[in-house]
């Protein structure tokens, strides 16, 4: 059910945004998740500055899900930020 709500209120939107935490050691996200919509799906890695992180593995959850356009969004980073706000353009 949870899917099928997703897919319903993606239709009203532009682009997808799936957030990923370079701390976790697992996705959410099952492989080719993002092929499921038909909007511009957007990958976010999220705590890439900690001493504890794996970008390259978040980035590789990401990548999987179906992620193809993902940015890298480190913590009070306004070029980041800046960055993000180019994506949705």
């Amino acid at each position: 059910r949870f899917y099928q709500a997703l897919i319903a209120t993606s239709q009203s939107c532009d682009v997808l945004v799936m957030l990923q935490s370079a701390l976790a050691k697992n996705s959410v996200f099952p492989p080719c998740f993002a092929t499921i919509f038909t909007r511009r799906v957007l990958g976010i890695i999220t705590h890439a500055e900690s001493s504890t992180a794996n970008a390259q593995r978040a980035q590789k959850f990401l990548y999987s899900a179906g992620a193809r356009d993902i940015l890298l969004l480190p913590s009070e980073d306004t070029v980041a930020l800046d960055a993000l706000q180019q994506a949705f353009i």
